[in-house]
């Protein structure tokens, strides 16, 4: 009796050690790609040099979520201007101003024509905003010239969104909201200054 009980007893426990090793797992970590605007034809200016300055308000506020996000506001415009704008020139100095990165969530009640994608319970809203002036400045310091561009985003999500799933909502509200300032100001910068433009 023993020999025959003892294969159901061992296909038995292989099972339960196999779920206890699935349900131990860990999910894996997403991997956010940096941003890549590479593809894209170079902004050639007429300038010596290019500065990204940040004015964004560092300062927490009620419902402030930017420590979430897998890249930040700042450092995605920083990637921009990295990659897209090229100093050919030799004087004059570009200046990309980070005006405004803000990114803040608040709970509200699901609506009658939401349950059916959220649930019943409350869900998170997440509101993201940021303003990029880019600016020329001759060698005494004076603007000659601006453009500036403006991205809005706002999504909902479930309250209990776990922490993978948020970084990824965030991740793609932030590429959107680039992709967003990036034609903006193409065309802001060919509208305002092209006199810059080589």
């Amino acid at each position: 009796m023993v020999a025959k009980r003892l294969p159901i007893f061992l296909v038995m426990l292989a099972a339960v050690v196999g779920l206890a090793a699935c349900e131990s797992a860990p999910r894996a970590v997403p991997h956010f790609a940096p941003l890549n605007f590479s593809g894209e034809p170079p902004i050639n200016l007429d300038v010596a040099s290019i500065q990204v300055i940040d004015r964004a308000s560092a300062a927490p506020v009620p419902g402030d979520v930017r420590q979430f996000f897998p890249i930040s506001l700042t450092e995605a415009v920083r990637s921009w201007a990295r990659q897209r704008l090229h100093a050919v020139g030799s004087q004059n100095t570009a200046r990309v101003i980070i005006e405004s990165a803000s990114a803040v969530g608040k709970r509200i009640e699901n609506a009658q024509g939401m349950r059916g994608f959220f649930g019943t319970g409350p869900a998170e809203q997440y509101k993201v905003e940021l303003r990029v002036r880019l600016e020329i400045r001759n060698d005494r310091g004076f603007q000659a010239a601006a453009a500036s561009a403006m991205a809005v985003r706002t999504t909902t999500a479930q309250a209990d969104v776990t922490p993978a799933d948020q970084k990824e909502i965030f991740y793609t509200m932030t590429k959107e909201m680039m992709g967003d300032i990036n034609g903006e100001m193409v065309k802001n910068i060919h509208t305002f200054m092209p006199r810059y433009l080589r």
